[in-house]
């Protein structure tokens, strides 16, 4: 009896992959661009605030799309999130405080910054993902009584 398995990577699915990142730019950034061009958000203690922003916002679209997608939808919305912040940096860089900016963009920070945004990404679909199993199950005794 052979008892080895092999591990198999399903595809990756593009098209929750766009609707993720469409969706961080119409959830995330739209309203965030509404706040008074979204200097407001970096006043306070620019690393602290931009990464409670980014985590709040990105944690809370990925879940949403981890929920509404049928399946385990955990990397795509991880690859948007990169994509998004990444696409933040270099297409408005001058919404950023110049002090985080140059100190992100010049340093190896910036793969820290995107790994820890990619991980965001991953554990809001991976909840989105939780509570979409814990409606079936629900539903699924719902209907057995």
């Amino acid at each position: 009896m052979n008892n080895t398995s092999v591990v198999r990577l399903r595809p990756t699915s593009w098209k929750w992959l766009v609707v993720t990142y469409c969706f961080l730019i119409l959830f995330h950034c739209f309203p965030s661009s509404l706040m008074s061009g979204m200097n407001l958000i970096f006043t306070f203690f620019p690393p602290f605030s931009i990464t409670l922003w980014l985590g709040i916002g990105i944690v809370s679209v990925s879940a949403y799309v981890g929920f509404r997608s049928l399946g385990a939808t955990i990397v795509e919305p991880g690859i948007a999130s990169v994509f998004y912040v990444a696409s933040l940096f270099f297409l408005l860089p001058d919404v950023w405080p110049r002090a985080f900016y140059y100190r992100v963009i010049t340093t190896p920070w910036l793969a820290a910054f995107l790994i820890l945004v990619f991980l965001a990404g991953c554990l809001g679909a991976a909840l989105g993902g939780w509570l979409q199993l814990r409606r079936e199950k629900r539903q699924a005794l719902a209907l057995k009584e």
